[in-house]
């Protein structure tokens, strides 16, 4: 049986983080959507889960980071929207 795979955004947040470490410790794969790459997303990679380097926003990006994924945790708080606004977050089962 194939290991699942689980997408988590926001992950070089504290959450995200989190998330993906109990993932990768669970024996679960775990793949990151990062905004860009850096000690965060090193730290991610040493955990052992892939990165993939993208926005949020960019529907492109996501699809391209949801390939071959079996589930997904989405972190974000909020995103920005330009000139100190943000957009807010809701969440829904697609199920």
């Amino acid at each position: 049986m194939k290991v699942p795979t689980v997408l988590v955004t926001g992950a070089t947040g504290r959450t995200g983080h989190f998330a993906i470490e109990y993932l990768t410790k669970q024996g679960v794969g775990a793949r990151a959507l990062a905004h860009r790459q850096g000690p965060e997303t090193e730290n991610l990679q040493a955990l052992g889960a892939e990165v993939v380097i993208g926005n949020l926003l960019s529907l492109d990006d996501v699809a391209r980071a949801l390939e071959e994924i079996q589930g997904a945790y989405f972190c974000v708080v909020k995103l920005p929207m330009g000139r100190g606004r943000h957009a807010p977050i809701a969440s829904e089962d697609l199920g």
